[in-house]
């Protein structure tokens, strides 16, 4: 199964990224990588559910709004 692989550094997880399609569902699936270990991390992704998904395992995680800014605020603040 092909993927499209990225490193990444978020708020949430930080690690290499792949993200498969599933050609016999047309699904996504992401897994992850840390340290040598790959895990999945979701499956029967849609298309237009993909971004979402990302941002909320890379970045937000399950933060507000005010709670997200506040912590960018704080990490431009300790450049």
């Amino acid at each position: 199964m092909a993927a499209l692989v990225m490193q990444v550094k978020g708020f949430q997880y930080q690690g290499e990224v792949y993200i498969a399609l599933d050609e016999g569902s047309d699904y996504y699936r992401i897994y992850g990588e840390k340290n040598g270990t790959t895990k999945e991390y979701h499956h029967d992704i849609a298309f237009d559910e993909l971004g979402d998904v990302l941002d909320s395992m890379i970045e937000t995680g399950g933060m507000t709004k005010e709670e997200y800014q506040a912590k960018v605020k704080d990490f431009v603040c300790s450049l």
